[in-house]
């Protein structure tokens, strides 16, 4: 059974038919999708969604783009007990944008804090930033989760891999051209990796990011295990097995 662990169903156009989009997924044998939200509003859209529509469950964070000196760590705690919610995310530290890095990495910390008191995974947002990211989870020991649609080197994954991280890979796998990505695909070891759209933020070779779905993490894994030299099937039954060590049962038995 195939997994979504990150998508964004409170933006457009997925917002618009979110329970199409979950049957449409399950028509490619995609049985459902782990739904992050990046802000208070989305957070709590996510979290709504997870509640009525089938197949989705919830993660609640603030995103790096979005924190703001006001920002309320706190805020997440109600929603974090809730039983569909199962990882604190979308979270993380990203070098590429104004935003405030100092206030950044202190809501990144507190927010990693939280997740190892409460014992979730973290979804993590890292761009341009893989060395305070690498250093804020080693601060937070016991910390751990998944480097979404991570883009950095073997190199560099290698030290998140020793500190027991997944990585969850995205449509960029599919482009012919994507030659890092490619090559972390290929070192990864197979009992760490996931799959995920990141819809409606990612294209996939061939499909503008506006219409990627959940569904299409199917091509995802089919690229994946062509890469990597794998039947597909094989390379499916590995990312349920990780899955069920991440998140238990929860996000297999989807429904």
């Amino acid at each position: 059974m195939l997994i979504d662990v990150h998508f964004h169903p409170t933006d457009e156009p997925l917002v618009r038919d979110v329970a199409g989009v979950m049957a449409r997924a399950r028509e490619t044998g995609v049985g459902g999708g782990l739904a992050a939200g990046y802000d208070p509003p989305s957070s709590e859209g996510v979290l709504r969604l997870a509640e009525s529509v089938p197949g989705i469950f919830a993660a609640v964070g603030f995103h790096p783009w979005f924190v703001r000196p006001e920002t309320d760590v706190a805020q997440l705690r109600p929603w974090l007990v809730h039983p569909r919610v199962v990882a604190l995310g979308e979270i993380g530290l990203d070098g590429k944008v104004e935003n405030d890095f100092g206030l950044q990495r202190r809501f990144f910390l507190e927010q990693l804090e939280l997740a190892r008191e409460l014992d979730l995974p973290v979804i993590v947002h890292s761009r341009q930033a893989f060395e305070p990211t690498l250093d804020a989870v080693r601060q937070v020991q016991g910390s751990h989760g998944i480097l979404h649609s991570f883009g950095g080197a073997p190199e560099i994954a290698a030290r998140f891999l020793d500190l027991g991280w997944y990585f969850s890979l995205s449509g960029s796998a599919t482009r012919p051209n994507a030659r890092r990505v490619h090559r972390l695909v290929r070192y990864l070891p197979a009992d760490r990796i996931l799959l995920e759209t990141d819809a409606p933020a990612i294209g996939l070779e061939g499909i503008p990011p506006e219409q990627v779905e959940p569904s299409c993490v199917r091509r995802v894994l089919e690229a994946v295990a062509a890469l990597r030299g794998e039947p597909p099937a094989m390379l499916e039954a590995q990312i349920e097995r990780n899955l069920l060590s991440l998140f238990g049962r929860s996000l297999v038995d989807v429904g």
